[in-house]
């Protein structure tokens, strides 16, 4: 027997688990810039792609993954020679996000 899966709750959550991510690289950022940098640019990735497939599947928070996505592939290959204020400004911006996406209901979409 397969078991569905919810489209919608699986992007929101590995929206949400990605953001978490970020987060904690820019925290520690300045103890490991070349270690971070390169998984910062993996999660700005993986965050355009949940968003890409979320799209076709007409998911309810489209419209706050398509500024996300917007924002991630902004920032990923802008990230050499961070200063701390963009490192905090960028923290917060994925915090913001973060809040956003757990609190977005969704409609559980099967595919």
């Amino acid at each position: 027997m397969s078991q569905e899966l919810d489209v919608e709750q699986y992007t929101k959550n590995e929206a949400f688990k990605t953001l978490v991510a970020i987060e904690e690289h820019l925290a520690s950022f300045s103890n490991a810039p070349m270690f971070c940098t390169a998984c910062l640019r993996k999660h700005f990735s993986y965050l355009e792609i949940l968003a890409e497939e979320c799209f076709p599947a007409q998911c309810t928070i489209n419209p706050v993954l398509k500024i996300i996505r917007e924002w991630a592939i902004s920032l990923k290959n802008n990230l050499e020679n961070l200063d701390e204020k963009k490192i905090e400004e960028i923290a917060i911006q994925a915090r913001e996000f973060r809040k956003r996406i757990e609190e977005e209901p969704v409609k559980h979409l099967t595919g």
